[in-house]
């Protein structure tokens, strides 16, 4: 092994899939930011999934399980129908988002959502159609409040290179509470 593998970069980070380079020297001009060495890790900035290579190729490392809290704001909830709220970017083409779990806390303010307003709330692939998650009537709620969403069984809302969005039912014009989003969820390489 040359002084060069001893000390080159172990674990890169930068967006885009871990590629193989055309070459075997580094120094010759012909590889790219993607490209690795045999032994390392790359992880994608955009997708969080990180590669490694070996003698047989590249491969997206297992336990890509990865996890994000967003509160969502009055403004947001009030407008959930009308205005899906974005939770995860997911724009790479062949990358499918799944969520394995999700929980919720309802953060009681001082105003109540509409009276009309215990509408079922979801997260759901953009423009898949159905959630892959969804839990009913929490928004009308008066007190604080935490629970896990329900998984919606039998139903595919995996669509790839899709946000992971937030929607409700209803709109409402008054109220000042948040609610706080747990999700747990991998990225699947298609």
């Amino acid at each position: 092994m040359s002084c060069d593998e001893r000390k080159r970069m172990v674990i890169k980070q930068n967006a885009g899939v871990a590629t193989v380079p055309a070459s075997a020297d580094h120094r010759n001009g012909d590889w790219i930011s993607t490209d690795i060495y045999e032994g390392e890790f790359k992880l994608d900035t955009d997708t969080g999934l990180i590669y490694s290579r070996s003698s047989s190729g590249i491969t997206t490392v297992s336990g890509n399980s990865l996890s994000i809290k967003r509160t969502l704001t009055s403004a947001e909830i009030k407008t959930g129908q009308s205005v899906p709220v974005q939770i995860i970017a997911n724009n790479t083409a062949g990358i499918a988002l799944e969520v394995i779990s999700a929980s919720w806390r309802f953060n009681w303010g001082t105003v109540q959502f509409d009276a009309s307003f215990g509408t079922d709330m979801r997260l759901v692939i953009d423009t898949a159609g159905n959630g892959q998650v969804t839990m009913p009537s929490v928004i009308d709620s008066i007190t604080n409040r935490f629970g896990k969403f329900n998984d919606v069984s039998g139903v595919s809302g995996l669509v790839a290179g899709k946000d992971l969005m937030w929607d409700c039912d209803d709109d409402s014009t008054v109220g000042d509470s948040t609610i706080d989003l747990y999700v747990n969820y991998r990225l699947i390489t298609l």
